[in-house]
Formats: structure tokens, sequence, C-alpha cells
């Protein structure tokens, strides 16, 4: 590096290693040797080659465009230059590549030769470049007319080169660092510089990003091969479920139809049985058989309370029924329809009215029914006749037919005898004869008595009324006949008959193939009636459906039945079945029922029928339905034939209604039974849709049903939740899908639907299914299984679709609703686990990951937040007149703060709530958001600072809004004469504004747990570095400080002050300001993945670097304090906390504020932070705060308080920043008010001490034109007064009364609008500013020069100093009442220091001298009698040239050893 370099020229044309590679003119087209394009030429950057002779070939380095442009940036990596001055990194790349392994000391000894052989060669063939003219032509017209430009001389080319080395681009040719690489490599043996650490990370990078491309590339391939795959097999499993469910409905279908087909086949059966009865009961003999039997057993009992007024309603309810009957297939075929409407042509209810009245209203007496029907009589034989002994019997018979009451007295005329031949000789003799007798009265008689011809005796006799007959025949059978032994009974007692005795059988039948005439019917209307509907082929059935119905309709409206069971009068009775039909409707259909050959289980059947159609219509209780099934369900289990193969098809039609009513209630319970009302309604409905299952008629029909009711059920509610959650989302269902407010509103509606099912299934209907499953937990399974679908689909996105809800959309368009919606799932996951606690083992429940869907969206929206604070900020600002806001006098506080700084606290408090309601469980997570809302707060504090802090802070920087006009401004009214500044309302307000924000912040810090959190976060970086040290790949220090030569991590650094500071302006002062930067070229390591709170080391950098990155220009910047002015002695204070990369070093600037021109640098130095043996290094290990005195070159020395506080950014830190910003923006706010009154302070103190000073005597004319010659002064003041003696004190009050009432006037301003501690702390500013400008009145700085004009102070003038210390001291003390500063705070050191000061102000110089030796000894140091030494020595009249002399080395070595010190 000691070499010189040679001047830098243009290569050859025929070199190309070292060929100039430029940029041409901005914009201009790049094209390669072939005239392909190749890309767009950017502006103001070139390239050159720059050649070391002994050091390898040329050294590509960047050609600076202007003398002070020198390259700065660190190989090309962005700094703080201007953007078109970088050069792209393709061609950094490029020139590192060709730069460093080239070079001899990192290549093999021949690749050497050869480089040093080819170099040689060159130049003795006096080879010389050609210039390049695409250089000269990118350059700017001032470059091109300079041309030392091309040929920097050796200060510029060792400043080129110290800058490389400053970020390792150079530093490790010739021989190895000592230090270790940033980035390590375990390949490689030797070390590597920085730049090719960075260069070969860049390019592991771009390679990674080109194989992950690549990857994703695949990935997405396989993602859409997958999705098509899937999008197939779905469309396939599609079309299959849909075949299959047309294959279904197609067999279901085909089921009907044959059910239907064998129903009407059992009904034309049974019709046409029954039918072919009624016809054979309309015969004559079956018409006498009725007569006969209703005459004989007379009416039913049951029958005696059908009273004609019932009839006469059920024959109302007839007339108003509006059924439309018969219908075509309530006949036997559609020619017994046509015979209807052709003969008869009136509905079923007109027929039945004829009915009813005729048997019940007007019924006709069975004896006046004329019943003309014909008996076939035969006299087979008799047996064991009586006879005397040994003799036998001439029988025979004779048979009397008619009229006869009494067969013992027959009449002599009407009657009808016949007479059989005689048998002789035989006591069983065989006659076989028979007789044809016609009738119309059943009440005739038939006697057949035997005789004995012989003898004459009477052997016996058989008396048979012809009702008799008509019953026994019709009995018999279809063919009426009856053939039976009869005993031969004797006659009266009178006739005292000897011989009777012996059996006769005889054989009888009625013709019941004879239908009567119609004339022959008119007597009897019923018989007509049924006649007709006979030869109509009427299904009786029908007729028998319209009179139950009518009989039901009458009873449900006569008698309401209850919503719930009657309870039985005996509870301990077993249990009845309650009928709705009364005894009267009972009667009249057991009546009707007998009448036309209905059986009982039909009657059930079609009751069952009828009051489920009722049900269906809320016109019956679930109840009466229950008692109907249970009664067809006990006589089916009492009597297993009970039910024919004619009325098994109408059971199986009714049952699949039922069960697919009961079915449709059961899955829809909630909009059948609303809150499990009428009671007990649901329970019933399961019971019967459980009986209807067990029902063998009914799994017959079904064989595929499973075994278990439970199983069925389970399976129908299951298809039920599955239908009701479709039905739910459909309706919380957005129309527009793409617009996400609409969908987080429809995921809402459905979250708060899902919880009101299951509370609502717990509350109400949970009891009713327990027996058969637990309906809640079933429900919430489904439901669960369902949503996290949904809100899968949603927030991670199906089929390669992008996620809906974690789009930057969401953030800033509905993120209100996010939060909503975040709390609906969250409290519908607390809901389901209190609810239904089972559902904790559900693997879909342990999948509803709320805080897992909703991190993405959070730390979005948190990103999102950082940037509306400006916003925030200007808002409250616009609408604010910083004005005091009219206080609540409830309210918690009282200052008088206005309405800006409430307006943006309540924008951070309605977000903080948002994140305090997200009760997030993962404390790790929780910490991290609360870190990034800690970064918000601090933007929003530190924007409304620089706001509100800008117009009132006194020596503003450039960057805080002074500008070169407001300097001119401010310099212009100077000059003029103005009244004294008084503080302002407005600064006042402020002031309030930064307090309450400061109280606020307190409690956000509390209500936030952040200490807890921070506790937190250390505890889990705590466990990753212990994971970390016990990896064997992870090489990373665990610690800040455990690197060697390296500390990082969260520092708190305060810039307290300096002194003796370089001057720079022409009054020998300068306007100080401190810079704390990192070493340019720093290398900020990329982030670590493993830690999800980790923050970038560095605050600048707003993107995770995955990379090394190196931070040059103003990225390196640290802190910078606001500047002092008019000093050299600056006393600044101000605190920063700061995250640090891995460094060893700190610079320290210091520069001096120029408002027209750049700011001048004033010292320089470095906080050394290096070496594991560091004195400094082992007292930031303990975390506390140290001093660390540092010395400025060239001159000057300042004050750093350091603090270790973290490894990394923690969620402390933001709110660390945000107080230490409202710190010193209220520093500044109060440095202003002070600054605005101590003008006046600082004029006032000078005039009454300048008002003491001697009366200068007037000097020669020749001396005063000559400017030469001492000014002398006498003994007296202006006044009069000699300068000996003291000040008194009316003299005092009167010289302060000017000043006493303008603070007066201005502390009760502030007294009134501020608070008591921001009072005192004004108080005590100006109480300070005070014993400065005393304390600046009687001794100058210890450094700088002391001004011409400047005088040693007299007596009177040091009374007056003294004076007005103790006015203004009693001043602010105001009696130690209000708001006055008690004397504790106002007898502070400094006051001690001056008034100790005064009191040896005067003494012999020799002791002054002696006593600042002798403060050493006692550990306290007294500065100003070093100044009082040095005021002395200069501006002492009484002292001779020897004594000055003397004091200025006496001085000069105190400052020396204080400095060493």
């Amino acid at each position: 590096m000691s070499r010189s370099p040679p001047p830098l020229t243009p290569p050859s044309s025929g070199s190309s290693p070292s060929l100039v590679r430029t940029r041409s003119n901005p914009g201009r087209v790049q094209r390669d040797a072939q005239g392909v394009v190749t890309g767009m030429v950017q502006p103001q950057t070139a390239y050159a080659s720059l050649g070391t002779p002994g050091l390898g070939p040329p050294l590509p380095l960047p050609v600076p465009r202007e003398p002070r442009g020198v390259f700065r940036g660190g190989l090309g990596l962005s700094g703080g230059g201007p953007r078109d001055s970088q050069i792209s990194f393709e061609d950094m790349l490029r020139d590192l590549d060709d730069t460093i392994p080239s070079h001899p000391a990192l290549q093999p000894a021949h690749s050497k030769n050869m480089n040093n052989a080819s170099s040689a060669s060159m130049r003795a063939n006096g080879a010389r470049p050609l210039v390049n003219k695409d250089l000269a032509r990118s350059r700017s017209p001032s470059t091109r007319s300079n041309a030392s430009n091309h040929k920097p001389n050796d200060a510029a080319f060792n400043s080129l080169l110290k800058d490389l080395e400053s970020i390792g681009s150079l530093g490790s040719i010739g021989a190895p660092s000592p230090k270790k690489p940033i980035v390590r490599t375990l390949t490689t043996p030797a070390p590597v510089s920085v730049g090719a650490q960075i260069v070969k990370g860049e390019r592991e990078r771009r390679e990674l990003d080109r194989l992950e491309k690549e990857r994703a590339a695949k990935a997405a391939l396989e993602l859409e091969k997958e999705a098509f795959l899937k999008k197939e097999m779905d469309e396939r499993a599609e079309k299959d479920a849909i075949r299959r469910k047309e294959e279904e409905a197609r067999r279901a279908e085909n089921e009907k139809i044959r059910r239907i087909k064998l129903r009407r086949e059992t009904e034309l059966k049974d019709s046409e049985a029954r039918n072919q009865a009624l016809s054979t009961r309309l015969t004559s003999g079956g018409l006498a058989l009725s007569a006969a039997i209703r005459a004989m057993n007379g009416p039913d009992p049951d029958e005696r309370i059908i009273v004609p007024e019932y009839i006469d309603a059920v024959i109302r309810t007839l007339v108003v029924d509006q059924t439309v009957v018969p219908t075509p297939e309530d006949f036997a075929n559609y020619d017994g329809y046509t015979l209807w409407q052709n003969n008869v042509s009136k509905p079923l209810q007109e027929v039945l009215a004829d009915f009813l009245h005729c048997a019940h209203v007007q019924p006709i007496s069975p004896q006046a029914l004329p019943v003309p029907f014909d008996v076939f009589f035969k006299v087979v034989e008799a047996r064991a006749l009586v006879a005397k002994e040994g003799r036998s019997r001439d029988a025979y018979c004779k048979i009397e037919f008619g009229a006869i009451p009494n067969p013992d007295a027959p009449p002599r005329t009407g009657i009808e005898v016949f007479m059989t031949e005689t048998v002789q000789g035989s006591t069983q003799p065989e006659w076989n004869q028979h007789v044809d007798v016609a009738s119309a009265d059943l009440g005739d008689v038939v006697v057949v008595s035997v005789f004995d011809q012989r003898k004459g005796d009477f052997l016996g006799r058989v008396v048979l009324s012809l009702r008799e007959i008509a019953t026994s025949c019709g009995a018999a059978g279809g063919d009426g006949f009856v053939s039976r032994w009869f005993r031969l009974q004797p006659r009266a007692a009178k006739n005292k008959d000897k011989y009777v005795g012996g059996e006769i059988w005889l054989e009888m039948s009625i013709d019941m193939e004879k239908h009567p005439q119609p004339s022959e019917l008119s007597a009897d209307p019923i018989a007509q009636l049924e006649a007709q509907l006979v030869s109509c082929k009427l299904n009786f059935k029908a007729l028998y459906t319209t009179l139950l119905r009518a009989c039901l309709i009458l009873d449900i409206n006569t008698s309401p039945p209850p919503a719930t069971q009657p309870a039985p009068a005996d509870p301990s009775a077993p249990h009845e079945l309650i009928h709705l039909l009364s005894p009267e409707s009972r009667a009249t259909l057991k009546y009707w029922e007998n009448k036309w050959f209905i059986r009982g289980s039909f009657r059930t059947l079609a009751y069952l029928d009828l009051v489920f159609q009722k049900y269906k219509v809320y016109e019956v209780p679930v109840w009466a339905l229950l008692n109907a099934y249970e009664e067809l369900y006990g006589n089916m289990k009492r009597n297993p034939g009970w039910l024919n193969e004619y009325e098994k098809p109408i059971l199986i039609d009714i049952l699949e209604e039922m069960h697919s009513h009961y079915k449709t209630q059961v899955s829809n319970y909630r909009e059948y039974y609303p809150k499990n009302k009428p009671d007990e309604a649901l329970e019933s409905t399961i019971l019967l849709l459980r009986m209807i299952f067990k029902s063998p008629v009914f799994r017959e029909v079904h064989p595929t049903l499973p075994t278990s009711f439970r199983a069925e059920i389970k399976s129908i509610m299951s298809g039920a939740a599955h239908s009701r959650f479709k039905k739910l989302q459909e309706h919380s269902s957005p129309f527009d899908e793409s617009d996400v407010e609409a969908v987080i509103d429809g995921l809402i509606g459905l979250c708060d639907l899902l919880v009101a099912e299951l509370i609502a299934d717990y509350k109400y209907y949970r009891k009713s299914f327990e027996i058969e499953l637990d309906i809640v937990r079933m429900n919430a399974d489904i439901y669960v299984e369902k949503f996290v679908g949904v809100l899968a689909a949603k927030f991670e996105g199906l089929d390669g679709a992008a996620a809906l809800l974690l789009g930057d959309m969401v953030v800033k368009e509905a993120s209100g609703s996010m939060f909503i919606l975040y709390k609906k799932l969250k409290s519908f996951e607390a809901k389901y686990a209190k609810v239904c606690p089972s559902i904790k083992m559900n693997p879909y429940y342990i999948q509803f990951r709320v805080e897992d869907w909703f991190a993405p969206f959070v730390l979005k929206w948190l990103d999102h937040l950082s940037t509306l604070t400006v916003e925030w900020v200007t808002n409250a600002i616009k609408a604010d007149k910083f004005a005091a806001m009219e206080r609540d006098e409830t309210a918690d506080d009282s200052l008088q703060h206005s309405s800006s700084i409430t307006d943006l606290f309540q924008g951070v408090y309605s977000n903080l709530d948002n994140i305090l309601d997200l009760r997030w469980r993962n404390d790790v997570q929780l910490a991290g958001f609360i870190q990034k809302f800690g970064k918000t707060v601090f933007r929003a504090v530190e924007n409304y600072c620089d706001v509100v802090g800008v117009s009132d802070a006194v020596g503003a920087d450039a960057e805080t809004g002074q500008t070169f006009s407001n300097f001119i401004k401010s310099v212009r009214s100077q000059r003029e004469e103005q009244a004294p500044a008084d503080i302002t309302n407005e600064s006042c307000v402020k002031l309030c504004n930064l307090e309450f924000a400061r109280m606020k912040l307190d409690e956000i810090h509390s209500m936030m747990n952040v200490a807890s959190l921070a506790r937190t976060q250390a505890d889990n970086r705590a466990t990753l570095a212990q994971r970390k040290k016990k990896s064997p790949t992870t090489a990373k220090a665990s610690s800040a400080l455990d690197e060697q030569d390296k500390v990082h991590g969260a520092f708190r650094i305060e810039l307290v002050y300096a002194e003796n500071v370089k001057p720079v302006t022409k009054n020998g002062l300068a306007n100080p300001f401190m810079v704390v930067r990192l070493p340019d070229g720093t290398v900020v390591p990329p982030l670590e993945t493993d830690d999800p709170n980790a923050n970038t080391f560095f605050s600048k950098i707003t993107a995770a670097p995955s990379v090394p990155i190196a931070l040059t220009g103003n990225a390196c910047e640290l802190a910078r304090t606001r500047p002092v002015f008019d000093c050299i002695n600056p006393v600044w204070e101000e605190s920063f906390s700061m995250l640090l990369p891995p460094v060893s070093h700190l610079d320290v600037l210091i520069y001096s504020k120029n408002l027209i021109s750049n700011n001048e640098l004033c010292g320089k130095t470095i906080i050394d932070l290096s070496g594991r043996l560091s004195r400094l290094r082992q007292k930031l290990a303990d975390h506390h705060t140290h001093d660390v005195y540092i010395e400025f070159a060239p001159q000057g020395r300042g004050l750093v308080r350091m603090t270790l506080e973290g490894e990394q950014e923690d969620v402390e830190y933001w709110f660390r920043k945000s107080r230490e910003k409202l710190k010193r923006t209220q520093n500044d706010l109060l440095r202003g008010l002070t600054t605005k009154v101590s003008p006046y302070l600082k004029e006032m103190m000078a005039k009454v001490i300048k008002e003491h000073e001697g009366v200068a005597l007037n000097r020669g004319f020749l001396q005063t034109a000559l400017g030469t010659g001492v000014t002398q002064y006498s003994n007296q003041t202006a006044a009069g007064v000699a300068i000996d003696l003291a000040v008194t004190p009316a003299e005092a009050d009167t010289a302060m009364s000017l000043l006493t009432e303008y603070l007066n006037k201005n502390l009760e301003l502030l007294c009134a609008n501020l608070s008591p501690t921001m009072a005192h702390e004004i108080i005590k500013r100006l109480w300070e500013e005070v014993l400065n400008d005393v304390e600046y009145v009687l001794i100058p700085p210890l450094y700088g020069q002391i001004e011409t004009s400047r005088r040693y102070l007299n007596k009177r003038q040091v009374s007056m100093c003294g004076w007005a210390l103790n006015i203004l001291r009693s001043f602010f003390h105001a009696d130690g009442e209000a708001l006055g500063l008690p004397y504790r705070v106002l007898d502070n050191r400094k006051y001690l220091d001056l008034t100790s000061l005064m009191g040896v102000y005067f003494d012999d110089i020799v002791r002054i001298k002696r006593e600042y030796e002798l403060s050493f000894v006692y550990g306290r140091e007294k500065e100003m009698l070093v100044r009082l030494v040095r005021l002395r020595t200069e501006k002492q009249e009484e002292l001779t040239p020897s004594e000055r002399e003397e004091g200025r080395k006496w001085v000069d070595v105190q400052m020396t050893k204080r400095k060493d010190r």
C-alpha cells in the first residue's frame, strides 16, 4: 500500500483484461459485439482499470465522477450516495471476480510469474492503450474540461484504497487479517475479505433464488397437476354420486310403482270379496238372514247411544266436507265409475248421509219389512223312536207351515200341511222327502210331527220358526244349507204323551242367489242403496273412510284435544290409549263396519292414516298419533294374523309416508319444534320414528336398514347436520365472493349462526335425543369439520388458489371486520369447548387454529399500521389550534392539553384494543405483536414530536424545519429593537400535550403488561440459544459479548456534553452537535429465523436481510444531537436507544452546524469495543450505565454514557425510544421556553452589573487617532458611586424590579397552565439560567478566547451579583408556597460554587491557586478557581508581565493535568 500508483491511463484496445468499462449517455441502448441489445446504460457511472507495479494485474476500481466523489459504497453496495451514482451489482461482481482471485496474494506462484512477465512484456513493447471515447462522452462538461480527472493524484488514490480497506476488500491482500471474518466459510482455510464474502454471498443468494424459483415452478406444476387430477377425480366422483343418486331414485320410483300396483291389486281383490259378500246379503236369503238376526237379537247395546242429534251433526259435517270422493281408484274398474256417474252421480258424503238418515234417524223395524224368500225343507230319517218291547212303529211325518202362534192349537185355516209316506215296522224310518215353502214373514213357524199310523201314537215333534231357519241357513255359508239332527220334543203336559223320544234328521236351505225385485226392495232403502253401490262395484272402504273422516272431524271440532296428553286419574293404573273418537262415533263406525264387512284392522289403519293427515296440518297433537300407532302396534303384537294380505300394502304406504314425514321433522327439528315446543312433541316424534323403524312390515320392505335404531337416527341426523350447515353457509354467503368485506361479514354471520345452533341444541333439544344419541356432540363435530374447511379455504387457499383473507386488500379495507371475525371465532371455539367438552378430542377441533390463521394477518396489519402514523398525526394537528380543552371535572388528569394529543392517542387506543382483545395464547407471538405495535406507537410519537417541537425548539436542525430563510429572519429580528419575549399559552399547551403523551404511554405500557412479555421474550431467546449450543452445526455466538472482537445488541447511549470543542466561527465559537455512527462497511448478518420475534439488527434496514449487507453512508448513522449555537462547551444530555450489529468500535464526530454551507468537522474519535479483555467491554457486561470519557482530535473531550440493555430488540425497546423521544422534545420545548426568557434575563443581568462598572477615562486626541494606548477607568461608576462600595439592598431591589416583574408575569402563566412538575422544571431551568448568567459575568469559560471587552469585576459589581442571586433565589422560592422551589433545589452545587467564588473573588491569586490544588485532595475539583485565575491573569490590571506569564503557565499546567485525569 506504500507504493504510489502510476497515473490512471486508458488501456490499449489490444489488451482485453484492462479494457475500461464505462457507462455511456443516460438511457442509451447498449449492444454487444454482434449488435445484440444487452440492456440500457445507466447514467453517471464509469469504471477504470487501476494497476499497481509489482502487485499483478490491474485492479478494477470505480472512477470518481468528481474530485470529492470518492467511491465510499463498499464494493458497490448502496450507501448514502445518490441513486444515479451507483454501479450495477452485476458489474461489481464481475470486477471483484476479476480482482480478488487475480491478486498475487491469492494466486499460486506460477500465476504470479506469468502476470509479472505479461506486465513487463507490455511495458517493453511500449503498448499504449487508446483513450475510450465513450468514457469521455459520458462525463459531465466540468469533468471533460478538467483533464486532471483522468489522472487522480496520489492522495485521491490512497484515499480510495483506504475506503476499500475499510470494508475489507483489499485488507486480506499480502497478509492474513488477525480478525475473524464476519462471514465464515468452513471449506476455505485462508481468510477471505468481506468484499469477497459479500460477492460470494450474493452469488449464492442468486443461485439459491434461481433454484428456489425452479423448485417453486416445479412445485407449482405439481400443484397444477394435482389440482387437475383432483378436479378430474372430484368430477368423476360427482358424476358417480349423481349416477348413484339417479339409480337410487329410479329404484325408489320403481319400488313405489310396484307397491302402488300391488296395493291396487289387493284393493281390487278385497273390494271384490266384500262386494260379493254384500251381494249375497242382498239376496232374498241374505235379506231374510239380516232381518232374522236383527229381529232375534234386537239392536246392539252400543247402538243405543247413537242418537239422531249426533247423526244430524255427522251429516252436517259430511255436507261441508270438501274431499272429492269417490275417485276412479275407489271402484273395481273404470266401468264401475262410469255406472256411478250415470246412475248415482253423487259424492259419497251425500250417500253416507242417506245411509245414516235411514239407519239411525228414521229406522224401519225388521218386523215391518216384508222379506220374500224360499225355504227348501227335507225330512231325511228318524232314529230311536219309542216303541213297546219287541214291537216296531209305522211312522210318518206331518209338516205344518204358516202363522202358528201355538203349535198345540194350530189354526184350522191359513196354514199349509204336508204329509210324508209311512214307513212300516221300523223304529228308524227313512223318508228322504222334501218340501219347498215360500214366505214373506219371518214369524211363520214350521212344525214337524212324527206319528205311528197303526196305533195313532204321538212320537214327538220339532218346532222351528222361519227366523231360526234363516239364521241357521245364513250362518251356514254362501249356499245357505243346514243338515242336522233335532231331538223330538213332546207336546204340552195335558196330552200325556208316553211314547215321545228319539231324533229326526232335517235338512234346510235358503236360496241365497235369488235377488229380489226392485219393487220388493222399496220398503228397505238401505238395501236399495247398497244394491246400487254393489252394482257400481264401489269399494266400501272408501265409503267407510269418508264416514270415519267425518266422525273424526266432528269430534275434533267438538272437543279439541289438548297439546299434551291428559294425565290418567290413577297414576298406578296401566297405560290406557286415548281415542280422539267419541263413543257415539265408535258405535256408529262399528255398526257400519258390521254392515259393510269392514275388518277391525282396516278401521285401525284408516284411523291412523286420518290422524296422521290431521297431524301434518297441525290439527291434532302428536300424542294422539302416538296412541293410534300404539293401538296398531299392540294389535299386531297380540295377534300376528290380525293384519291380512289386503291391508298390508295399506300399512306399508302409511308407514312410508309417516317415516318420510317424521324423518323430515326430526331432521328439521328446529323449524318444526322451536324451543322444543310443544312439550314432549319431539320425543314422541322420535319414538314414532323408532316404532316405525322397528316395525317388521317396514323392515321387510327395507332390508338394508341397520339393525340398530341409533345407527339409523345417527345417519339421519348426520345428513341433516350437513344439510343444515350448507343451508347456513348459503344464508351467510355474499353475492360477490371477491368482495372481501362481504366475505368476512359472511363468515361472522356463519359463526354466529353455528354458535346459536349449538346453544339451542344444548338448551332445548339435548334431552329429547339423549336416549338415541348425543345431538350436541354430533352436530358440534360436523359443524367444526365443515367450518374448519371453510376457514382453511379462506385463510390458506385451496387448489393453488391464493388465501383471500391474507391479502393486502384485507389489511387496508377490512381490518376492523377481521378483528371482529377473530373475536367471533375465539368465542366459537370457547363456547363449543364449554358446551361440549368432549369435542376437544375431535381432530378437526384440534385443527381449529384461529391464532395460526390470524397471525400473518396481524403481522401485516401491524406493518400497515406503522404506515398510518403520519396520517394520524397530520389529521390530529390539522384540527388542533393548540388551545386547552375544556376539562371534565371528573377527569383523572388536570393537564391543560389540546385536542391533537387526545385524537392521536384515541387512534392508538382504538388499535390497542384490537390487540388486547386478541387474548393471544402464545405469549411469545403476543410479545412480537406488542413489539411491532410499540414500534408503531414510537413512530406516531416521533412524528408528533417532530411536528410539535419544530416551531418552539431552539437551535433546531435543518432537518427539523430550520432553513436558511428562517436564519436570515432571525438575524434581522435580532437587529431590531423588540420588547421582551413572553411565554405563550400555545407553548404551555404543547408541553402539557407531551406530558399527557408520557402519561398515556405509561398507561399503555401497563395495560400491555410489557415487563412480563419482555421476560417471556428473554426466556424464549435463552431457550433458542441453548438449543443452538447443543446443535453441532450452529456456530453463532449466543451472547452479545461472546465474540472476540465484536459486540451487538440493544444499547442505550446518552450524549452528555463536550468541552473545548474546536472553534470554527469568526468569533472563536462553534455550533456543535454530536453524531454517533457505525464504521463504514459494517456488515449486518442475515436475520435469524428461529426466533419469531427477532428483528433486524439495524432499524434502518426495512427488509430482513437474507445475506450479509454492508452499510455505508447515512445508513451508518445511529444518533444525532441538536446543535448548540455559539458555544464550545455544549451540553446536550440526550439519550438514544439503538440496535447494534456486530461491531468492534463506534465512530463519534462533532460537527458545527452551518445553515449556509456544509457542516464543518470539529473533532472525531472512536469508542473501542473490541477485545474480550477490554475494560469497557467488561463494564458493559453487567448491563449497568457506565460513563465513557472520550478525547476528540484535534482537541476537546466529551462524556458519553453507555448501557447494554439486551442482545436483541425486545418489546421494551420501542417504549424506551418513545419515552426518550418525548423527553427530548419536552426538553427542547422547555429549552425554547427558557430561551424566550433568558435573553431578557441575560440582558437585565448584564445591564444591572454594567451600571456599576467604573467609567472609562477619555484618551488623548493623538492616542484616539492612532488607536494606541490602554483605556483607563475611574474609581467611580457613571452615577458617581465608588466602585469599592457594596450595593445596598434598596439599590439591588430597584435594579432587579423590572426583571422580577417580567418573570412574575410569565411564571404566573406557566403555573396556571402547566402541571406542578412541569412548572417546577421550567423554574428550575430559569434558575439555572440565572446561575449561568452570573457565572458568565463573573468568569469566562475554561476554553476558548477571552473576549477583549471583558473586564475583571470590581467589588460593587460582585456585590451586585450576590444581591441578584439572593433576590432571584427568594423570588423563585416564593416563601415555599404554591409552586415555589424549595431551598434544597435552589441551593444546588453551582449556587454554592458561585457563592464560594464571590467570597474568594478578590483573594490573593496564590491563595486561589493553592485552594484549587487542594480541591483534588478532597475529591472534588473547583473548576471555577482555574477560570478565575485565568481571568485575573489576562485581565487584572495590577499584575506585572512576569506574574501574567507565571499565571498562564500555571493555567496550562492545570489544563494538562486535568486532561490527563
